[in-house]
């Protein structure tokens, strides 16, 4: 148990690092400090991979969405409506 919270602890750390590091290096890019394929490199190094999704798993979560988005139209309107 404590292995797992010593990695997750590890793995906060590692992301907030590499948070820093690439918003000081999207700052200097848009000083012109840095340029556009040096920028490239960093936000590969520092952004997580988006992952890859088939049709099926998009359909579901737009879906999702859609159903999210309606029940949230049907709250407002009785929020608004006395």
């Amino acid at each position: 148990m404590r292995i797992v919270c010593a990695l997750e602890w590890f793995c906060l750390l590692l992301s907030r690092i590499f948070e820093a590091v690439h918003e000081t290096a999207s700052d200097l890019h848009r000083l012109g400090f840095i340029d556009k394929r040096k920028m490239r490199k960093y936000d590969a190094l520092c952004l997580e991979p988006v992952p890859a999704h088939d049709s099926k798993k998009i359909r579901a979560l737009r879906d999702h969405l859609v159903i999210f988005a309606t029940g949230m139209g049907v709250w407002r309107a009785a929020a608004v409506r006395p």
